[in-house]
């Protein structure tokens, strides 16, 4: 099996980021509330929107001609195992994003934090400190100075 593996750039760019603008579109009605008159709070969302679906366009029409003229294409190399950390990385933030709401803000953020810092083999206690100290301090600023209480 092959360690390494070569993505194109432009072709996962442009899928990517017309993914998301087309999310987007669908998601701003149910996030954002309609204003009352023709220039509500969803224009700038729907226009950052469409520019992201025409941009992400223009680059998959690049890379098609680009394939179609034969032409040398941008890869990257992804190591295997850099994908799993990444993999890794991305189910910690996702069991932090449902921690949150049962075990509220500081547990679950005192957790995540550990949990990055073992990731990455922290081993001086200084960076834990830190980091909790960080929490207790986002913690109390929301809830004392901005009035927001977080779960």
């Amino acid at each position: 099996m092959e360690k390494n593996m070569k993505i194109n750039t432009n072709l996962c760019t442009g899928i990517l980021f017309l993914v998301l603008g087309t999310a987007a579109l669908f998601i701003i009605p149910a996030q954002i509330p309609a204003g009352h008159n023709d220039y509500g709070p969803r224009l700038f969302p729907y226009i950052v929107s469409v520019i992201m679906i025409l941009s992400s366009l223009g680059v998959l029409a690049e890379e098609w001609l680009r394939n179609r003229k034969k032409q040398k294409k941008d890869y990257f190399e992804v190591d295997a195992f850099e994908l799993k950390r990444v993999g890794l990385m991305f189910l910690i933030m996702t069991v932090y994003i449902f921690l949150i709401e049962p075990l509220g803000f500081v547990l679950s953020s005192t957790l995540f934090v550990c949990a990055i810092l073992v990731f990455f083999k922290s081993k001086k206690p200084v960076y834990y400190i830190v980091c909790v100290a960080l929490v207790a301090a986002i913690y109390y600023g929301f809830r004392i100075f901005l009035k927001v209480y977080l779960p």
